[in-house]
């Protein structure tokens, strides 16, 4: 149930995007299928049909906790973007959407990375879903030592190449432009997730401001020394002039 683990994690990753920073959710995705095949392959006889509570009554499946947990992945912010009352159902060949009240069942539109249907990874179809492939890791079993490939998912990292100005307007955790628009007026921007050259900005004020202080604090400190040194020298002539007077 290769394509039907990768459909899943695709169909429930395809309601995070857009709000949590697309790595966490790819990470998520790759532990959750991952999760999903060694629960069906450490089972003597895996089982034709699999369910995954999702989100019902805020409550997910052992395995979504975990993922969301190692991914950095906040559960109830995850459960907030995604349907209530969500079970998906894998069984050979199709992945379907139940819902837990009105028992209601929908196929995802969503295709595998695995199809020869599937479209570009650039194409619109792969655009809003995790890149996984499949991997194998070889143990040897039985008396015999016999090699026995098992599978894994992997998640396909892209090398990307940005220029120095595409590089400047993106945010850590995410590839996607942020425009500088409304960044000024406060529009819904925190000063550590603007673009960079805002951030930079900001900073120059900052050292700008911290000069000031260190130079009117070097004329303050100077000031009061002056001020010592005068009084010291009244306290001088003050002392010298009573001397004399009683000569």
């Amino acid at each position: 149930m290769l394509v039907e683990i990768e459909q899943t994690v695709g169909f429930l990753a395809s309601f995070l995007y857009g709000t949590i920073p697309r790595r966490r959710i790819d990470t998520f995705a790759e532990i959750l299928a991952n999760r999903l095949l060694e629960r069906l392959m450490d089972q003597s006889r895996p089982p034709k049909i699999c369910h995954l509570v999702v989100n019902v009554a805020g409550k997910s499946d052992p395995l979504i906790q975990d993922a969301a947990e190692e991914a950095y992945m906040d559960l109830t912010e995850m459960q907030s973007l995604l349907p209530n009352n969500l079970i998906v159902e894998m069984r050979q060949g199709s992945v379907n959407a139940v819902n837990a009240d009105t028992e209601g069942v929908r196929r995802p539109r969503n295709r595998s990375a695995f199809s020869p249907n599937s479209k570009s990874r650039y194409g619109q179809e792969t655009k809003r879903r995790p890149l996984l492939r499949i991997e194998y890791e070889y143990r040897c079993l039985g008396a015999e030592n016999k090699p026995c490939g098992r599978p894994y998912f992997e998640l396909q990292r892209e090398d990307a190449v940005y220029t120095a100005q595409a590089f400047a307007a993106t945010r850590f955790g995410s590839t996607k432009l942020k425009s500088h628009q409304g960044v000024d007026a406060g529009n819904g921007y925190h000063p550590y997730t603007t673009p960079s050259l805002y951030a930079y900005l900001q900073l120059l004020i900052f050292l700008n401001a911290l000069a000031c202080l260190t130079v009117w604090s070097e004329k303050l400190e100077q000031e009061l020394d002056n001020m010592k040194d005068e009084a010291c020298m009244r306290q001088r002539e003050n002392n010298f002039n009573v001397s004399f007077g009683k000569d």
